[in-house]
């Protein structure tokens, strides 16, 4: 197997047909965590903010609440919760849950755990998908750490052979794309973005 760079190796082991997010067991006893399985504490800010923002009319109702990338669905399950303990009215009914997976595994595992709190979840498969959204509040939480990524370093540009690491000189090209970004000291991009 020959990737003329990393990222395509990366994405395919993250996401392919055995990738890592799609069997990953995240969470206190799993390959590792964050706050989210901790405690609820970052759903209740969150939802706590955003009540602020709606009481100060920066948003309005009927609201879409986007979580992108949001693995078991623990984060915006525990804002749900949050919002429906600390408003005061009708907020919930007029919130429209939505989380944005490519992953069908996900997708499902979401879903079961937000019918569980009584919250409807819609899914799109990328962020192509919010367009025409007028009125949204949208959060991430870990979500670089998941994006494929190339390594360059000293001019070279890190090549996966037969599952084994290859270090190759950039090409122009790839020259010109990275300093569009990083005009020195470019040890990482993303492919959406940078890193270093």
């Amino acid at each position: 197997m020959e990737f003329h760079s990393f990222a395509p190796f990366m994405h395919e082991w993250l996401y392919g047909a055995n990738g890592y997010y799609r069997h990953a067991c995240i969470g206190t006893k799993g390959d590792f965590y964050t706050s989210v399985s901790a405690s609820g504490f970052l759903g209740g800010t969150l939802a706590f903010y955003l009540l602020g923002l709606l009481e100060k009319g920066v948003l309005d109702l009927p609201l879409s609440v986007v979580e992108i990338g949001a693995g078991s669905g623990q984060l915006m399950a525990d804002l749900g919760r949050f919002l429906r303990d600390l408003s005061v009215g009708e907020v919930l009914k007029g919130v429209r849950f939505v989380c944005v997976e490519p992953l069908c595994e996900l997708a499902a595992l979401q879903k079961r755990r937000l019918e569980k709190e009584g919250v409807h979840l819609a899914h799109v498969a990328s962020v192509e998908g919010l367009k025409g959204l007028k009125n949204a509040f949208i959060y991430s939480n870990e979500l670089w750490d998941s994006f494929a990524c190339e390594l360059v370093q000293a001019g070279q540009i890190l090549s996966v052979q037969d599952f084994k690491p290859i270090w190759r000189a950039l090409e122009d090209s790839e020259l010109k794309r990275l300093e569009g970004f990083y005009p020195l000291g470019v040890c990482a991009f993303c492919l959406g973005g940078v890193y270093h």
